[in-house]
């Protein structure tokens, strides 16, 4: 599977272009030119120190080199759907079949803290010290790193909030 991702910020606008080398799953799709299995991504993002993250629809947790070159998949149990970042060394993690965000420290390879929620959680994003999560039908929630909600924002929608963009 080829990426390539745009990265425009404080530095030059830059191009990584990686490929990815899968395991099968349940939740494939079947590419009927090439007859070959692959993966479906439900979220990617640039890391502050330019590697990238890849996350594949409930599945493994990718990182990426700078260049865009398989680094190693991060050793995180379960079904992963979402991520961002919370620090230089920690991110977060949404498991929808779990009801749970996990924030991982990449430096360690450990699960630091488990966040429960009462719905299915998809998307997610980071900023002034909360997250951002998109749960499962008609809700975004807003909650801190112990799991607290701030805000509960009801929307209109009839698909799942699976991206979350905070400013």
């Amino acid at each position: 599977m080829n990426i390539e991702i745009s990265v425009e910020g404080e530095r030059t606008i830059s191009t990584i272009t990686g490929t990815i080398q899968h395991k099968q799953h349940d939740h494939e799709y079947r590419d009927k030119d090439r007859d070959q299995h692959k993966e479906l991504i439900s979220d990617m993002i640039c890391l502050m120190d330019g590697r990238v993250i890849v996350v594949e629809e409930y599945g493994k947790v990718n990182l990426l080199t700078s260049d865009g070159k398989l680094q190693k998949q991060l050793p995180i149990p379960g079904e992963a759907w979402g991520v961002t970042q919370i620090n230089q060394n920690t991110i977060a993690i949404t498991y929808p079949n779990e009801r749970a965000i996990k924030i991982f420290n990449m430096e360690k390879e450990t699960v630091t803290k488990v966040i429960t929620l009462d719905k299915a959680c998809y998307g997610l994003s980071f900023s002034n010290g909360s997250l951002a999560v998109g749960l499962i039908k008609d809700e975004i929630r807003i909650i801190d790193l112990e799991g607290n909600t701030l805000k509960s924002i009801q929307v209109e929608s009839k698909s799942l909030p699976v991206s979350l963009c905070l400013l």
